[in-house]
């Protein structure tokens, strides 16, 4: 069994040497990742944090209560998704709202927005550890019309396209 290779690098200032991926590799790579050291493995793939994301939820349109003070412009609507990232990694991961977009059937994407009212958002990065689950809600606004098809992730830094559960169409009245 051939052993695979690893090498740890901070930006491209830093390089650490080449070592083999044995049991104390994986400790430093694991002490790397939580010192914000970048995780690069240039020969036979990628070293990557296993994840799993989840849209667990889905209303639209999403009515925020009488109480908060903020309304989607006129001809929009707010759609709100429930996501659940799932750590199966050895490595923390890390999933903020600027990760997410999502797609509608007319071909768009849409950021999500941060509504100061919400709680439990995903405006604060969730950092699962290894073998942990945490979930949040993400917010979009969309015009009327269009209806959402998928969320795209890029958590892992490549784009990934999920499906969406059938939206209940209830309003969360508090």
């Amino acid at each position: 069994m051939a052993a695979a290779t690893a090498m740890v690098t901070k930006g491209a200032r830093r390089r650490a040497p080449q070592t083999t991926w044995n049991d104390e590799t994986r400790r430093r790579v694991e002490m790397a990742d939580i010192a914000g050291w970048e995780i690069t493995e240039p020969e036979g793939g990628v070293v990557q944090p296993g994840h799993r994301i989840q849209v667990v939820d889905m209303i639209d349109p999403y009515r925020p209560d009488r109480l908060c003070r903020y309304r989607p412009l006129p001809g929009n609507k707010y759609v709100l998704l429930t996501v659940s990232v799932t750590n199966s990694g050895v490595m923390p991961v890390v999933a903020s709202f600027s990760d997410f977009s999502l797609e509608t059937d007319r071909g768009r994407k849409y950021n999500p927005i941060v509504m100061p009212d919400m709680e439990d958002d995903f405006g604060a990065a969730r950092c699962p550890s290894p073998g942990q689950t945490e979930t949040g809600s993400l917010l979009f606004e969309i015009p009327l019309i269009a209806l959402p098809v998928g969320l795209l992730e890029a958590v892992s830094g490549e784009e990934n396209r999920l499906g969406l559960p059938a939206s209940d169409g209830q309003a969360i009245v508090a």
